[in-house]
């Protein structure tokens, strides 16, 4: 049996929104944006709850902000490395979410190709 997706017309709007990062807007994404399967949209994106409730919080947005909330996403699931590095190591599932993202916001021409704002 498949699992279907949801449909979140009835998003919780009361999540948090950054408008701004500390030097003013966020006017590029600076994370390298990483390969990933359909499989794995489909997995992490489609059938993820909490991402597509998220998701659906940035309609609406400006790019700038849509960007802020996807760092503040990013910071609050990144995991610190083991190591005495200080590496940050984000989780498979929220790369494949954040990075199908990005690339949606390109192919609408919210972004450039360098991924930075173009409106």
């Amino acid at each position: 049996m498949v699992a279907q997706a949801r449909n979140y017309t009835n998003f919780n709007t009361s999540l948090p929104r950054m408008i701004a990062s500390d030097s003013g807007y966020v006017t590029a994404w600076r994370y390298e944006v990483k390969l990933y399967t359909p499989d794995e949209v489909r997995l992490f994106c489609v059938l993820d709850a909490n991402w597509q409730e998220f998701r659906v919080s940035l309609k609406g947005l400006s790019t700038y902000t849509k960007l802020a909330n996807l760092e503040h996403w990013r910071m609050k699931h990144a995991e610190q490395s083991s190591t005495q590095s200080g590496i940050e190591k984000l989780p498979r599932r929220v790369e494949v979410q954040i990075d199908n993202y990005i690339n949606a916001l390109k192919r609408g021409g919210q972004l450039d190709i360098n991924c930075k704002v173009k409106r």
